[in-house]
């Protein structure tokens, strides 16, 4: 019998949402360093099988809600992000056959227990978590969410009630509002705009010239954010090159929130992740097998369905 999970009252949470690429990513590059590739007996690497769980398994332990939902995102060529910034995430290298291959069969592993997973095609798994915790914002205001990803822009989502814990090696950051702006010097409702005009190289995002990281903090903590100021720039508080520079590259601007921001996520097209063929509920315990995954199991994730 399958018995609802209710959360110890010091770790109560409504909603748990795990960014399901961030972390497979993670772990596949983790155990596939030279010296360090993690293989089953049949020479099948198995890293990212492995990570994931591993983490999917103490996130829930640790933060198990009412709601646990595993969230992926599209193929990057797909992403509609591409039509307004055609350079975005262009540098990243193509997904290793591997990977692709252990990631689906997490997928298949969590479809066939039934485990909540969901995507929305031409959008990011970011973009699938902002949508859960604005719907769930609307719908029931106060109620608490935590966000598992080491990805950055996920902290614009982060309130009084939303927080964002990224893994580390040694010990995981729990980001709260106080940990933003310790970090970037401006809270989470201003984070997209503080990436808007430093950029983000990893993403393919150039940044505003002459504006780096202080000078961005110190732009908007001494006039809020930009749409208050994009129409009237030359009335800021700002030297009068940055007022210039800041002119000159109104359409970067642009651009950049529109491709950094997630912040109008509530009506994207989210679906559950189905499909698969031949899966069914003991399809699980063979592929955990072929792993061979021993001290972590499939029954383990049965209560927090």
């Amino acid at each position: 019998m399958i018995v609802k999970f209710q959360p110890k009252p010091e770790q109560k949470t409504d909603l748990l949402l795990i960014d399901a690429e961030n972390l497979v990513y993670r772990s596949y590059f983790a155990f596939s360093r030279p010296g360090n590739v993690l293989k089953t007996s049949t020479g099948m690497m198995s890293g990212a099988f492995y990570g994931f769980f591993s983490y999917l398994s103490r996130y829930l332990d640790q933060y198990g809600a009412e709601n646990n939902i595993v969230c992926w995102g599209s193929h990057r060529k797909e992403l509609k992000r591409l039509e307004i910034l055609p350079t975005y995430k262009q540098d990243r290298k193509e997904t290793p056959i591997e990977l692709r291959r252990q990631e689906e069969d997490i997928k298949k592993a969590l479809y066939s227990m039934q485990f909540p997973q969901y995507t929305s095609v031409g959008y990011e798994s970011d973009d699938v978590i902002a949508h859960f915790i604005q719907t769930t914002a609307l719908l029931h205001p106060n109620r608490k969410a935590f966000i598992i990803t080491g990805d950055k822009d996920l902290r614009q989502l982060i309130t009084k009630d939303v927080k964002v814990v990224a893994p580390g090696k040694g010990k995981d950051t729990v980001h709260t509002i106080d940990k933003v702006v310790e970090d970037f010097g401006v809270g989470p409702e201003l984070l997209a705009d503080y990436l808007t005009l430093v950029g983000d190289t990893s993403d393919g995002i150039e940044g505003v010239p002459s504006i780096g990281e202080k000078t961005a903090t110190k732009l908007l903590q001494d006039n809020g954010p930009i749409k208050d100021w994009f129409n009237d720039i030359y009335s800021i508080i700002a030297t009068e090159k940055i007022k210039q520079v800041l002119q000159d590259n109104q359409e970067k601007l642009i651009i950049n929130k529109r491709v950094i921001s997630l912040v109008s996520c509530v009506n994207i097209p989210v679906t559950r992740l189905v499909g698969f063929k031949d899966v069914n509920p003991d399809t699980v315990d063979v592929i955990f097998d072929n792993y061979e995954m021993k001290k972590i199991r499939p029954e383990q994730f049965f209560k927090y369905r």
